[in-house]
């Protein structure tokens, strides 16, 4: 077997004979016959809608089940992987004998296995449009459960997996592939925020218990919020309560599933901890998607799948006619003890592009009067790598005057009372400060929120905590929308103007594809962490860092010093224009070619290079990117 697309994989080079997931080579192979066949399919609907034939809703249905069920940590069920291809090649053998051009479609085992593709930035470029597009089906098949479909997602996805078997393409054709995967990233996001809240509402900041006291219930882990729902209506007065677990938390942001008391609480904390969490919990758990682990034989006989989710000897509630019965489950619920409680404090989520947009101008005007020195963005996957310690130590050290957004699992390394926004927290023997913790509803306008008095210093604009949770991974839509309404409240023409700092964790394939939005949006200097992907050969990663300016961490320290401003460079972005044209006269013809007018006039004895870039549309990072370069040949 070979397999290297989480960033568990081993050695950071590929998994060889058995995956760190815990998959073996029989499970590798299938999947890896699956997801061949599956582009198989994808070719033969792709040229059918060349040829002006439609395609049906089921084949862009199973697409997309295959896609999610061959995603790491989601189906390790050898015999339905095999049900799966069986199926798939039928629906494959049908759609296959209506091509009229048949030549072009790929031999059966052409490019069986990630090793098939002999050229190493072939086969990158390949695999990580593969794992882009699975990301981009994880979250369409989340939408599509909640009645949410769009034709021309699953027409990308089908082309774009249909051109990772066609040897005409060249590196540039796939790297224009990648590009334009991030356009349907966002759009995807897009939609399953919208059948969101068409089924359960907008979501609203909310505080949520997390110490597991009460009744026996059922732990709900995965992020399919339409399973959860009808789970809470088959509990309505069995006198349990439900729990969410990990990416689920952000469930209880939305009233309508609110609305249900028995919706307890969240209980444990990531999706890496779920042995420990599953364990302790003492009742039943259902899985609902990709993020699910072997079990223990403590509690595989409670430990339930639904949707692509998989696990062998586990039992698998399946769908017939749009409804699930899940009374498996109850019942063993109402015989369990109740979970063992947890010492663990309040966690805050909730905080959507609808709520952020209200504060867009009060934090405007703070960046504009410095009392905002970034915007943090440290969101994405978490995941059992030590290195990721990292991230806590990032929020940690976070200066006082900066914000943190967040969204994804990698907000479990943040200090829970601080997420929650606690007062009482303390952060590295500093105050914290934010919200008291209760739940708040849409905030008031912006001006009402700039007006307040005597904020926390760790908490300017009071109505926002310092660590802004917008809640699951595909929540980072909510803070790319949030950040391109600030954008138009502080008239600048990019994303990359606004004093933002962003460090983006991935681990598999859903963060891969939101990795790709945030690239399709132009935000240059992202620190990508904690390890480089190992599916990214060493030209693509040239590619990315030189076009992207993608750059992985090094040490919170460095990290930090590099972006707000205390680097070894020797311009900074902090530094006022008067002192580097005085100190580096030689600079003065790079930064007027840069755009950068200003030099000689009076301002420039008063503004940072940073506020100047910002003045004239300038990113301030490629600037300053540019004169270091030139300090150095000339040194």
């Amino acid at each position: 077997m070979f397999c290297y697309q989480c960033q568990e994989t081993m050695g950071g080079k590929g998994c060889t004979r058995t995956g760190i997931c815990g998959k073996n080579q029989e499970l590798a192979d299938l999947q890896d016959r699956l997801i061949l066949d599956t582009k198989i399919l994808c070719a033969a609907a792709t040229q059918l809608r060349r040829e002006k034939t439609d395609i049906p809703e089921n084949v862009n249905a199973l697409v997309r089940r295959n896609l999610c069920a061959a995603m790491t940590n989601a189906n390790f069920d050898s015999e339905a992987i095999g049900s799966m291809i069986r199926e798939t090649q039928e629906m494959c053998g049908e759609w296959a004998a209506r091509v009229a051009k048949k030549e072009v479609l790929p031999e059966k085992d052409a490019f069986l296995g990630v090793l098939s593709t002999e050229d190493e930035d072939m086969r990158s470029f390949r695999e990580l449009i593969t794992y882009i597009v699975k990301g981009i089906a994880s979250a369409a098949a989340s939408a599509a459960n909640l009645g949410k479909t769009d034709t021309d997602i699953d027409i990308f996805m089908q082309r774009a997996l249909s051109q990772t078997i066609d040897d005409k393409m060249t590196g540039g054709n796939y790297f224009a592939i990648v590009m334009e995967s991030g356009r349907y990233s966002v759009r995807v996001m897009d939609l399953l925020a919208r059948a969101k809240r068409e089924a359960f509402g907008v979501p609203k900041q909310t505080e949520v218990s997390c110490t597991g006291e009460g009744r026996p219930g059922i732990l709900v882990t995965g992020s399919d919020f339409r399973d959860l729902q009808l789970l809470l209506e088959q509990t309505k007065d069995k006198e349990i309560d439900i729990y969410t677990h990990g990416e689920m938390l952000s469930a209880h942001a939305y009233p309508q599933l609110r609305a249900y008391t028995h919706l307890k609480g969240q209980y444990g904390g990531s999706w890496q901890t779920q042995k420990e969490d599953f364990e302790q919990f003492r009742g039943p758990v259902l899985a609902t998607s990709e993020g699910v682990f072997l079990p223990k034989n403590s509690y595989k006989d409670r430990l339930f799948t639904t949707n692509y989710a998989g696990i062998p000897g586990c039992t698998h509630i399946g769908e017939k006619d749009g409804q699930k019965d899940f009374s498996a489950l109850i019942e063993l619920a109402r015989k369990a003890e109740a979970p063992k409680p947890a010492d663990v404090p309040t966690r805050m989520t909730g905080f959507g592009h609808e709520e952020l947009f209200s504060q867009a101008e009060a934090v405007s005007a703070m960046i504009r009067e410095g009392k905002i020195s970034r915007l943090a963005i440290v969101a994405g996957d978490d995941g059992r790598a030590k290195i990721r310690t990292y991230y806590t130590d990032l929020i940690k050290v976070m200066p006082d005057d900066a914000k943190v957004l967040t969204a994804g699992s990698v907000q479990y390394r943040f200090p829970a009372q601080e997420a929650a926004g606690s007062p009482e927290a303390d952060i590295d023997s500093k105050e914290a400060a934010g919200d008291s913790g209760s739940e708040a509803a849409v905030r008031e306008a912006a001006s009402d929120a700039a007006a307040q008095d005597g904020t926390d210093p760790k908490c300017p604009g009071g109505d926002l905590p310092y660590v802004i949770s917008a809640g699951g991974a595909e929540d980072l839509y909510s803070l790319i929308q949030f950040l391109l309404q600030l954008r138009e409240t502080a008239d600048v023409d990019s994303l990359n103007q606004l004093p933002l700092y962003f460090s983006y964790s991935w681990y598999g394939e859903k963060s891969t594809a939101l990795l790709m939005s945030l690239l399709y949006l132009d935000i240059r200097h992202i620190h990508l962490g904690p390890t480089w992907p190992a599916f990214i050969s060493g030209n693509v990663r040239i590619v990315l860092q030189d076009y992207f300016k993608l750059q992985g961490i090094t040490t919170v320290q460095a990290d930090l010093e590099q972006a707000f401003g205390a680097s070894e460079d020797l311009v900074r972005a902090d530094m006022i224009i008067g002192d580097v044209v005085e100190q580096y006269p030689s600079l003065v013809p790079v930064m007027a070619g840069f755009g950068l007018h200003c030099i000689g006039c009076g301002v420039s004895k008063m503004e940072t290079m940073e506020e100047a870039c910002r003045t004239h549309g300038l990113n301030v990072y490629d600037l300053l990117e540019k004169l270091n370069e030139e300090l150095k040949i000339r040194s």
